[in-house]
């Protein structure tokens, strides 16, 4: 029986149980960085696949993202003409750091990873890379 989907999967749970879950890390894709050109066209290192999470450990995930004490998100904005801020509709004279009719939003995080099975990731990287 064929199946057929226009859209874009990010993830897919099988009728086990199984979860998969896709995400594109666009590092891959810049140019400037990655200068080896793959033969089927793109940058080379696009066809890189990494497996991060295979599975659990003692019932844990195989990989859990730690944060520092007070430091879970650290967030700032530089206000231009809008502010992200301001009420709606405000016609009073603001505060501006830039002359763009916008605004900045800058965001930082400390943060640690801990992989407790590294036997449970994996890499497939094509021989042009290799």
């Amino acid at each position: 029986m064929p199946l057929g989907y226009g859209g874009q999967f990010v993830e897919y749970l099988g009728p086990n149980g199984v979860k998969v879950t896709l995400m594109v890390d666009s590092m891959y894709d810049d140019r400037e960085r990655n200068k080896l050109y793959h033969p089927d066209g793109g940058v080379a290192e696009s066809y890189r696949y990494d497996i991060m999470d295979i599975g659990t450990t003692n019932g844990e995930p195989n990989i859990q993202k730690f944060y520092v004490n007070g430091s879970e998100d650290i967030m700032g904005y530089i206000p231009g003409l809008r502010n992200p801020f301001s009420p709606v509709g405000e016609r009073n004279m603001n505060m501006m750091a830039m002359s763009t009719d916008g605004y900045s939003v800058h965001r930082a995080s400390v943060c640690g990873v801990a992989v407790y099975d590294p036997s449970r990731t994996a890499s497939l990287i094509p021989s042009i890379l290799a």
